[in-house]
């Protein structure tokens, strides 16, 4: 009997999968059922990313998910210089801002390494949390119970805002790739919230606080309204299919918007599809050159 117990305990480890495989398994089931070949959807310069996701996708499950080339060349920042007035800016904010932003602890996920020493978080997460910084000190949160971000990155926004108002709706707009790794990293760093995936087209997003993942080709089929916008170097750089489903929704009657983008650029040659749309939406549109500048320049957007 001691044997046959001896012998359970050595085998339990490989019979059982870990959480973390089993959200991977999860992760693949619904990659499967939201994965498109419209390459109408997908930017150019996205799509062979987006092919190299897939395979690693359905592969084997990887730890250090966040490694991999083609998400670490697009949304992992390394140390910049600009970083320094990132700081500065969150250091300036009121101290009511501070005590929401301190609630947000980045868990070390996916193979992220922790950079700022100061806020103890990755360099990726600073450039977040700047971005939160200046969505709280511009826009009521009083009056924002929904948030709709296109394209959320591996989830890092979504994840301060879940930390600093819990009781928000969060929806993420991206590519189907995307859409997969979002819920494995949420569900690593957000155990305990909703997070669902629309897997079919003509889903109606319910009015509670859970997390709404939407593959953009569903995008055009699926029934839902937000009070705030976002979207950080994504919805300018999309292709211009892509743009148009988000304008033709009038922004999901969103009352505030909030976008960082790229200025016109050969490979992104759309990008007054969305300012247009913005200057005919909203009455009061700020636009400034964002401190992050490469190429033909970025810019900082607020509208209300």
């Amino acid at each position: 009997m001691k044997k046959l117990l001896l012998l359970f305990i050595l085998m339990f480890p490989f019979c059982v999968l870990t959480y973390f495989e089993s959200d991977w398994q999860q992760m693949q089931e619904l990659y499967r059922k939201i994965t498109t070949h419209d390459k109408g959807l997908v930017h150019l310069v996205w799509w062979e990313h987006s092919q190299q996701l897939s395979n690693y996708i359905l592969g084997t499950p990887h730890r250090n998910f966040l490694s991999h080339p083609a998400l670490v060349g697009t949304m992992i920042r390394p140390k910049i210089e600009e970083h320094v007035y990132e700081i500065t800016f969150l250091r300036g904010l009121s101290s009511e801002i501070k005590d929401k932003l301190g609630a947000y602890k980045e868990r070390m996920v996916g193979g992220l390494l922790a950079g700022c020493a100061e806020f103890n978080c990755s360099y990726n997460a600073l450039g977040h949390l700047y971005y939160t910084g200046q969505i709280l000190s511009s826009f009521d949160m009083d009056q924002i119970d929904s948030i709709t971000e296109f394209g959320g990155g591996y989830g890092s926004l979504c994840s301060i805002f879940k930390s600093v108002k819990p009781d928000i709706q969060y929806i993420i707009i991206d590519l189907p790739e995307i859409i997969a790794i979002q819920f494995l990293y949420l569900n690593q760093v957000l155990p305990s919230k909703n997070i669902h995936v629309v897997t079919e087209r003509g889903a109606k997003i319910a009015s509670d606080n859970s997390i709404y993942l939407i593959p953009i080709n569903f995008l055009s089929d699926t029934d839902f309204s937000t009070d705030l916008f976002i979207s950080t170097f994504a919805v300018s750089e999309a292709s211009e299919e892509s743009q148009k489903k988000v304008t033709d929704k009038d922004f999901f009657g969103a009352q505030f918007s909030y976008i960082v983008g790229q200025r016109n650029h050969s490979f992104f040659p759309s990008e007054r599809v969305i300012l247009d749309s913005i200057e005919k939406k909203y009455k009061s549109v700020t636009i400034k050159d964002f401190h992050i500048s490469r190429g033909n320049g970025n810019y900082e957007l607020w509208a209300y």
